[in-house]
């Protein structure tokens, strides 16, 4: 049996090990088709219950209840230097190579578990600071901007005052929905240019940092003036996907208060005739199919987006589910003794899980879903 998976789902756990040039013997791809194991090299010292172990224990623990933001606004700093080019050991082949693909697998995700919310791209390259893309949600978006990146435009120093400065320039522009989250990759291992008075701005903010070759104790102390902020020294492209991973979940933002959000569910027409359709993806377009505002009419090619008469939001309104079921997850599921079959596929499994509030038994692939895309228990529904 095998079901689809987010992308930072299938790992690699490197075994005594910080990184580097591994020959294969050492690592462990922790792959979701079992049919997969008896054919690697690498599972002939494991066996699928191991696996299935190290599969499970990258789910995020149980969590109290804490107010989180719907709503993120997400602000991706990238360091285009010349040191992001250069051959790197731990994120080979370099790191601009390693975070570009990783970035690209995270937004996915990232979209896909938080879709009302909008990401901004920033780099900076020759001492310059560059808006690759405004906030937006529209994914195709994001992923065409970021393949426009090329590893010769990794030259130059990186300005990171000029990238926090634009940023600081938008946040008074926001909402007030939700708190804002930057982002920042960097790949030097030291700050040519001072922070000057910019990192004031930034206080009310979410700061997660990304040492890419060594721990700065500037980045690190910026970080401590901010709260919720992480600060992550990753050894190698796995380690730097677990820790992006972290930041799927909304950060806690206890100093918001609640605010009532006006949205629009616009349904999917077809015309005979192509209409002329606004998108957040570029310019106005001819199309057969197309949304239309609820409230002022206008016509959009896809959702999400934002109204350009009114600036209503546009969303599906499964959409919005997900983005409430993912700030709420689901306990983790306790493993048992193998039993009973699963509840959900009638299957039983070497690796059974059961949850403690319905009772329900299921195997460790119903899990998976279960905690990945469902985020709900199907045995807790039916009492329901």
């Amino acid at each position: 049996m095998s079901v689809p998976l987010p992308s930072w789902a299938s790992k690699q756990v490197v075994d005594g090990s910080e990184g580097g040039n591994n020959d294969g013997g050492d690592i462990l791809d922790v792959s979701i088709d079992r049919k997969d194991y008896s054919e690697t090299a690498a599972f002939q010292n494991y066996d699928d219950a191991a696996a299935i172990r190290l599969r499970r224990s990258l789910h995020p623990p149980n969590l109290p209840s804490i107010r989180r933001s719907m709503i993120r606004t997400v602000f991706i700093l990238l360091d285009l230097s010349q040191c992001m080019s250069a051959p790197s050991t731990h994120l080979a082949p370099n790191m601009f190579a390693t975070v570009k693909l990783t970035l690209i697998n995270w937004l996915r995700d990232f979209l896909n578990l938080n879709p009302c919310s909008s990401i901004a791209i920033i780099y900076s390259n020759n001492s310059g600071s560059t808006l690759l893309s405004d906030l937006t949600s529209s994914l195709p978006l994001l992923l065409n901007k970021l393949s426009t990146l090329k590893q010769s435009q990794c030259e130059g120093s990186c300005n990171l005052r000029a990238m926090l400065s634009t940023v600081s320039g938008i946040i008074p522009c926001l909402n007030g929905y939700s708190l804002p989250e930057i982002v920042l990759f960097y790949g030097g291992i030291h700050i040519q240019q001072g922070l000057g008075k910019v990192q004031d701005n930034i206080v009310n903010t979410s700061l997660n940092i990304f040492s890419l070759e060594s721990e700065i104790y500037a980045l690190r102390n910026l970080t401590t003036m901010t709260n919720p902020s992480n600060y992550f020294v990753p050894m190698s492209r796995t380690h730097l996907s677990s820790q992006l991973k972290n930041l799927l979940l909304p950060p806690t933002c206890s100093t918001l208060k609640p605010q009532m959000v006006e949205y629009g569910f616009p349904t999917l027409k077809n015309s005979p005739c192509p209409q002329l359709t606004h998108s957040d993806t570029g310019a106005p377009t001819f199309t057969n199919s197309f949304f239309s505002c609820p409230k002022c009419s206008t016509l959009t090619s896809s959702i999400p987006s934002t109204c350009k008469t009114c600036s209503l939001v546009l969303i599906n309104v499964t959409d919005l589910s997900k983005g409430y079921r993912s700030i709420h997850p689901i306990n983790q599921f306790k493993e048992i003794k193998p039993s009973t079959p699963c509840t959900a596929c009638g299957e039983l499994e070497e690796v059974m899980v059961t949850c403690e509030k319905c009772g329900s038994d299921f195997c460790w692939m119903c899990d998976e879903v279960m905690h990945d895309y469902l985020h709900n228990c199907p045995g807790c529904l039916l009492e329901k």
